[in-house]
């Protein structure tokens, strides 16, 4: 019992316990002996009670100032339990409602005094709203993609399951191996494919990108959710060569067709395909990637006549791993379990299909341990603590601000606090003072941030960036960012206001009732609390300004990237026959005609067709068996990026043949078994750039390929990839192509007669995509462009906010100096060395704050380094001109002020005093 009160005692100042711990525990041994004399435990219980309350208030004095004004510890109720026999009662109700009482007073006492200060309070508000603003709008992208639960029942049952690519790390399942997974009923209660895939949306009106997910029988029953209307997919939907049928999410239904009751049963054009609505989605729901709203859902049987035979003939083909899997665990069966045996799956699939599984796992994943994908997730995860952290510094450097205006308002109020210590208020009330403004500052600044985040995520959603996203991002503030805008109002309000309490309440009354103006200047103790908030907010700045000008710069480079062809001059328009109701044997004549019209066009140089662009954003792949070339993964096979081009392609886009030929016009019509490959094949699989005469084939196929050609490297998904082993197949139309035009002027006076050229074609044919090669390029860098105007738009937020702050500090301390000012301009100083006096002391301080800022980038460097193409982490220039820019607007900010000061009449500034 005295060990445990004697550490209760170590929350009281340690002079205190000096003088007054021995009194107190004779006092306490007294009283508890009597409470002890009651029978049972009830009353020592209660004097436990009372004494751990009365030693936390008490302590809590103590700490904040009593001792120091000469307060007696308040050890009276002690005193007078000593005289009586009878212990003391415990806290009762009365002491909350009465702490929530002065709480509420409290309240209204700093709302009446911020009205008396409006400028001040709407400044103050507008600060923290822009930092709290950012960070909620930053946290509903956050918890959509990270942290918002399943929108389906009993989740902590559902796993994924995936099986290794050609890398040996999980990446997606063949639909075969998706058919021997379900066959584990003792182990998967339910099983379920699914392909998130981008298809189009023919109307009247043109065509529109439609967001899809094509599943498999029992989707919306594996989830344990139920169509709004009509029904969910059937075993009769995963046959090849059933009806093809969709449903509806909620949202389209509601958006596109008016909640239309009627809709079952009408029929959707994807890819030029008709597909029977049969269904609506659950509301709510807006598919299993969770973040993303989709527009519809597809069956299995539409695969064929809305992508084609080749997108078919991949639910047989156990090379083809295109599918995602979700399994549901069956009764008592842990992740453990299901994982040995996916284990034996894996062997027995080496045993029977070596070509294709050999070395090849199958992960099952804990449930809830994959948000959207293996590799996906693994970017995503450092991509949010990132913008996280950006707009928590946004966010330091706005409540840097609310501290620093509640200091300099505080100091603006040191009569008063001054007389209020002077008449015996407690340090502690004069901190609530202060913490109650901040607090109230932040919550009415995070109300209004909280508005500002809701239109911010509005804005975003509305805004068609042409980004590779699987469907529209569901940014919606739900109430977890409701909660979280509200928590981080309420801590900012604490935390930030505490500092400037705590410094007022601490300051001797006396030099405040002397209103020194001397303890004011710049000059004098440089490392007070008001100036390392400045060095803060404009260290902190500089840390935000150096990673968007390495991003910016990042992006310039990537823009100026060496292509491995010229695309200067270069135009595109893709179209879809089977839009049009066209057959791939009707098609292929009018793509041809098409490319011949474009070629036969003024200017033109050359024309050809292509399966798809260079610089595509992504790219397909085929796992191939290399002649002479064993991988080093053990299988025979490798996975290698492919392409699909017709005759004149390369000089039409301006990469060199190196090696033998391009393709010819008798190599379509034979079909022909041969292929141009890329520069880095031949020296990836056989040692020389000279690939020419050298075979390989299609895994699972007796067919050989020779090799004809070897052109150079040019990038196919993206601008800053590395040369990567390349392939290119004779294309030969179908349906949809592409044709790539270089001309000898502008290539955007070529896009109107392209247009044109189509039109006498076959006027039913419709645009899929009309532009300049450049505007194409710039569609593959628009997610890289967000995150640099983001970044950037941070940066300025935070320069600017931290040249407000600067600037106030500056103004309340020049106006505090009018004094000293107004005797130097007496005695004979001119007004300009009295705005060079200012901005020295100034300058001196963001020098210190430029030099930690720095500091910090230099560490920061090597982090962001991965993420950046041609410019290190600590370039030199993005550094130096980072300073540059902070050292100009200081110099601004504290200019103006400085200049107004110096301005002042010495008399009027003598008078002042």
């Amino acid at each position: 019992m005295r060990l445990l009160y004697r550490v209760l005692l170590l929350a009281y100042p340690r002079r205190f316990r000096a003088e007054y711990g021995g009194l107190m525990w004779e006092m306490f041994r007294i009283q508890y002996h009597r409470a002890s004399a009651d029978p049972g435990a009830l009353g020592r219980f209660r004097f436990w009670l009372f004494a751990i309350d009365d030693l936390a208030r008490n302590a809590l004095s103590e700490r904040a100032g009593r001792w120091s004004q000469g307060h007696r510890p308040l050890i009276a109720p002690l005193a007078k339990s000593q005289r009586s026999r009878t212990p003391l009662p415990s806290p009762s109700l009365s002491i909350g409602l009465e702490m929530i009482q002065d709480l509420l007073t409290e309240a209204r006492h700093a709302v009446r005094r911020l009205a008396q200060s409006p400028s001040f309070s709407l400044l103050a508000i507008l600060i923290t709203a822009l930092g709290i603003g950012a960070n909620s709008a930053m946290f509903s992208f956050v918890n959509a993609i990270l942290l918002r639960p399943p929108a389906y029942e009993r989740a902590d049952e559902v796993v994924a399951v995936y099986q290794d690519s050609d890398d040996g790390e999980p990446n997606s399942s063949s639909f075969p191996a998706f058919r021997d997974i379900q066959s584990y009923d003792e182990i998967f209660s339910e099983t379920i494919a699914l392909l998130p895939f981008g298809a189009s949306l023919v109307t009247d009106d043109g065509v529109e990108p439609l967001a899809t997910e094509w599943v498999t029988a029992g989707y919306f029953s594996f989830l344990g959710l139920a169509p709004t209307m009509g029904r969910d997919f059937g075993p009769q939907d995963d046959v090849d060569g059933g009806e093809p049928v969709a449903v509806l999410s909620y949202a389209m239904w509601q958006e596109r067709y008016g909640s239309d009751p009627d809709i079952l049963g009408e029929r959707l054009n994807v890819n030029g395909a008709p597909v029977t609505i049969v269904g609506v989605g659950p509301q709510g729901y807006g598919g299993i990637l969770p973040g993303f709203q989709l527009d519809t859902w597809l069956s299995i049987s539409a695969m064929r006549p809305a992508m084609g035979a080749g997108a078919a003939a991949t639910l047989e083909r156990r090379a083809d791993h295109w599918f995602q899997l979700r399994a549901r665990l069956a009764d008592g069966v842990t992740t453990a379990r299901a994982q040995s045996a996916m284990d034996q799956l894996a062997e027995r699939l080496a045993a029977d299909y070596p070509e294709y599984n050999a070395g090849r796992e199958i992960t099952v994943f804990e449930p809830g341990g994959i948000r959207i994908h293996p590799d996906i997730d693994g970017q995503l995860m450092p991509l949010s603590v990132g913008l996280m952290v950006v707009v928590a510094l946004v966010l330091f450097i706005a409540c840097s601000n609310l501290a620093s205006l509640l200091l300099l308002r505080g100091y603006g109020r040191a009569q008063d606090v001054a007389i209020r210590l002077a008449l015996g208020a407690s340090r502690m009330r004069v901190v609530c003072h202060v913490v109650t403004e901040s607090v109230l500052l932040s919550v009415a600044g995070g109300a209004v941030g909280l508005a500002l985040a809701m239109w911010a995520t509005r804005a975003f959603a509305s805004i068609d960036l042409s980004l590779p996203l699987p469907g529209a991002v569901d940014l919606r503030l739900d109430w977890r960012g409701v909660a979280f805008t509200m928590a981080l109002s309420l801590l900012t309000g604490v935390l930030f206001g505490l500092l400037p309490g705590l410094r007022i309440a601490r300051s001797n009354a006396m030099e405040r009732l002397r209103d020194d103006a001397a303890s004011m200047s710049l000059r004098g103790n440089r490392f007070n609390l008001r100036n390392l908030l400045v060095v803060g907010q404009v260290a902190v700045s500089f840390v935000i300004l150096v990673a968007a000008g390495l991003f910016l710069r990042s992006l310039g480079n990537a823009q100026q990237a060496p292509l491995g062809f010229d695309s200067g001059r270069l135009a595109l328009i893709s179209t879809n026959a089977a839009f049009s109701e066209y057959s791939a044997e009707e098609g292929a004549p009018l793509l041809e005609q098409l490319r011949d019209r474009i070629a036969a066009l003024p200017g033109v140089e050359e024309a050809a067709l292509t399966a798809q662009p260079p610089v595509r954003g992504t790219g397909g792949s085929s796992t191939l068996v290399v002649e002479g070339y064993t991988p080093p993964t053990g299988t025979d096979a490798v996975e290698v990026m492919r392409s699909s081009v017709g005759p004149r392609y390369f000089s039409t886009i301006g990469a060199p043949i190196l090696h033998g030929r391009a393709f010819t016009g008798e190599d379509i019509e034979a079909d022909a078994p041969v292929a141009v490959v890329s520069e880095t094949f031949g020296l990836t699989f056989f040692g020389t750039a000279d690939a020419v005469g050298r075979r390989f084939r299609g895994q699972g196929s007796d067919e050989w390929v020779d090799i004809v050609g070897v052109a150079a490297d040019v990038k196919i998904r993206d601008m800053t990839e590395e040369p990567a082993p390349l392939f290119y197949g004779a294309f030969r139309p179908g349906t949809s192509a592409y044709v790539i035009a270089r001309t000898n002027g502008n290539p955007r006076s070529l896009l109107q007669p392209m247009r044109a050229a189509l039109d006498e074609v076959d006027p039913l044919l419709s645009v899929s995509r009309l532009q300049t090669f450049d505007q194409h390029l710039d569609d593959q860098l628009a997610s890289s462009r967000l995150g640099v105007v983001l970044l950037s738009g941070f940066g300025l937020l935070g320069l600017g906010l931290a040249g407000l702050g600067l600037f106030a500090v500056v103004a309340f301390t020049v106006e505090r100096r009018t004094t000293e000012l107004g005797i130097r301009m007496a005695i004979g100083a001119q007004r300009g060395s009295v705005v060079q006096l200012v901005l020295r002391e100034v300058m001196t301080i963001v020098g210190v704050a430029v030099a930690l800022g720095l500091a910090l980038s230099l560490i920061a460097g090597p982090v962001v380094a991965a993420s950046l193409y041609g410019v290190s982490g600590n370039d030199p220039i993005t550094l130096l001109g980072t300073a540059a820019l902070l050292a100009l607007a200081a110099a601004l900010a504290a200019w103006l002020p400085a200049r107004r000061a110096a301005s002042v009449d010495p008399v009027l500034a003598l008078r002042h005093d």
